[in-house]
């Protein structure tokens, strides 16, 4: 339950196999000591053109990232957000939070990371692009 409601994900175990129904989007939201387990229980869920964003504290995230799927399929993203856990129910204000994502190099915004961008805003998520990826702004 976040902020009241009650939300229901497809979750598939990592040996099931896409075939190639492949998501578009990944985005990987765990703390960074689990992350390399999160990468290997992905491997059959992450396809050539699946981009994936792992907008985890540590700088190191986005390189174990890239050394199982590659720099490709690899946005940079940072989310900046406070969460307050009561009672199994997580509760946060959304005009405080926001991701910051994007290539490396932003100065024309690349057609994924403008689609990615578009999603979260139609979904309320506050979206940042910054010119260029020195880590979070």
């Amino acid at each position: 339950i976040v902020n009241g409601v009650r939300h229901h994900f497809n979750i598939v175990s990592p040996e099931e196999n896409c075939g190639q129904n492949y998501p578009d989007l990944a985005i990987i939201i765990t703390k960074f000591p689990a992350l390399p387990q999160a990468l290997e229980d992905m491997r059959n869920q992450i396809g050539p053109d699946t981009l994936i964003m792992a907008p985890l504290n540590g700088v190191e995230a986005e390189d174990k990232v890239a050394e199982l799927f590659g720099w490709d399929n690899l946005l940079y993203s940072l989310a900046k957000v406070s969460v307050v856990m009561k009672d199994g129910c997580a509760s946060f204000n959304p005009k405080a939070a926001r991701i910051e994502m994007g290539e490396k190099h932003n100065e024309t915004m690349s057609p994924r990371v403008q689609a990615v961008k578009e999603l979260f805003e139609r979904a309320g998520i506050r979206t940042v692009v910054p010119e260029s990826w020195n880590g979070p702004s």
